[in-house]
């Protein structure tokens, strides 16, 4: 049986069959790691795996032989989640309307506050 590092060098060469190797053999536990990176999220891990592995595909010209390739897939994997979260983070930071008031700690802490307590009748 080839190891990682074999089918990784016969992707480069073009291999199609050794690059379906690869997938199979790596989804499942890739898809664990991705499943806990998201906390939980099936759908998006799938999708983060799923972009994972396609770019590995992009940068399998970058992968150097007998680099072990495991740690290259997961690092890519990694890099590909925290990507998604900058994405989703700047998103929300982007989107907050130019006229939005948030309103004073003060005045959240006072409003907490009161709810909180039985003596207010809320």
């Amino acid at each position: 049986m080839s190891t990682d590092e074999q089918l990784a060098l016969r992707v480069q060469q073009g291999s199609r069959h050794d690059l379906t190797t690869l997938v199979e053999r790596h989804h499942s536990d890739l898809l664990g790691f991705l499943y806990r990176q998201t906390g939980g999220d099936r759908a998006l891990a799938e999708d983060l795996a799923q972009e994972a592995f396609l770019r590995v595909v992009r940068a399998i010209g970058q992968y150097r032989y007998p680099r072990p390739f495991k740690p290259w897939l997961y690092a890519i994997a990694l890099n590909v989640a925290r990507d998604h979260f900058k994405r989703v983070e700047m998103h929300h930071t982007d989107s907050m309307p130019d006229d939005f008031d948030a309103p004073a700690a003060d005045a959240l802490d006072d409003g907490l506050r009161d709810a909180l307590d039985p003596r207010q009748g809320g």
